[in-house]
């Protein structure tokens, strides 16, 4: 496959991010826009078979109020709402969405360009299929079976969870370790006389030693010394050492318990 990128200089939103391709696609292309901070299962045929105009992935949810939703009649979308401020059942936009014909969208979003129609100080594509709705288009949606988000910390913990429950249960035989799974640990990192598992990945190059760790994601680089971790996540080359409980630190952070 041949990629060209288009890269937004400014954090205007994903709608601006998406606007922003429209020199590398015709007008009568199709789209499929997948976001890159969640992970789906289930499959997209019926989505992209759709002579709807447009088809969006959703997903069932109990309380909509920290996603953006769509308000049926039918298999037609006759609204999308972000984030609203009650409670009840409703479909849930997941990051999947389809476009018949890429005219339809970007007029949308020049519109929204043009009349600076923003939300937040931000271009949503949410406020796109508003437009496209306003606009006499029509859109449907297609249901997802799974829908794991990796864009907080307690997701990515999850989501975690349940990549390692489906790919995790390779064995490991490490001396002096006890490894619990389901786990990943790459080929290349150091561990010493510790204890992994369960719910744990390891990225490329981790050194881990003396520690126990459960429920978390190590990113790569990282070194591990004399530490009790559960519920975390260590960002690329950071430093922990002599710590016990739960934390989240970035790339190139250290923690150290100086107290002996």
């Amino acid at each position: 496959m041949n990629f060209e990128f288009a890269v937004q200089k400014e954090m205007n939103g994903p709608g601006h991010a998406i606007y922003l391709t429209k020199s590398y696609i015709k007008e009568d292309d199709k789209l499929l826009i997948i976001y890159g901070d969640t992970i789906f299962v289930g499959d997209m045929t019926n989505g992209l078979k759709t002579d709807k105009d447009a088809s969006l992935a959703v997903k069932r949810v109990d309380d909509p109020r920290r996603f953006g939703v769509v308000e049926m009649e039918g298999d037609k979308i006759v609204d999308v709402v972000e984030k609203p401020d009650y409670i009840k059942e409703m479909d849930a936009m997941i990051g999947i969405y389809f476009i018949n014909k890429a005219k339809l969208l970007f007029d949308a979003l020049e519109f929204m360009v043009e009349n600076n129609r923003m939300t937040k100080g931000e271009f949503y594509l949410t406020d796109a299929f508003k437009v496209m709705i306003e606009k006499g288009n029509y859109l449907t949606t297609f249901q997802m079976d799974g829908w794991y988000d990796c864009g907080k910390p307690e997701t990515l913990l999850d989501t975690n969870r349940y990549m390692l429950s489906h790919n995790g249960k390779k064995e490991y035989n490490i001396e002096g370790c006890t490894i619990i799974k389901p786990v990943f640990i790459d080929e290349t990192a150091t561990i010493k006389n510790s204890t992994i598992g369960p719910n744990v990945s390891i990225g490329r190059g981790v050194e881990i030693i003396d520690s126990k760790i459960e429920d978390s994601v190590i990113n790569r680089h990282s070194y591990i010394e004399k530490s009790i971790l559960r519920n975390s996540i260590i960002g690329e080359d950071a430093l922990v050492k002599k710590i016990i409980g739960k934390i989240n630190i970035g790339c190139h952070s250290e923690i150290t318990n100086i107290e002996e």
